[in-house]
């Protein structure tokens, strides 16, 4: 995984070989062996505001969304507070 700062959005890639992997790992995940990305709102403390649009299209959403927690981990979130 590796992560991009674009400003109050931090976004983790994932290449296609880590889903390869997570797929081996996860049961039924049927996420295509492709590149992906997650960005994720900093002031939230990672709210999810984007994924690769073909995970949309994935028919087991409990894959997607254990890939999409495996890549907010990735990042240490601190929630902002009051705006500060």
């Amino acid at each position: 995984m590796k992560t991009k700062d674009l400003g109050s959005i931090i976004q983790v890639n994932l290449s296609a070989k880590e889903i390869e992997l997570f797929n081996a790992s996860f049961p039924c995940s049927d996420i295509p062996a492709c590149d992906v990305f997650f960005q994720f709102e900093k002031k939230t403390g990672g709210d999810l505001v984007d994924m690769s649009e073909h995970l949309h299209k994935v028919e087991n959403g409990s894959a997607v969304s254990a890939l999409c927690d495996d890549a907010k981990s990735f990042v240490a979130f601190e929630k902002v507070k009051n705006g500060a």
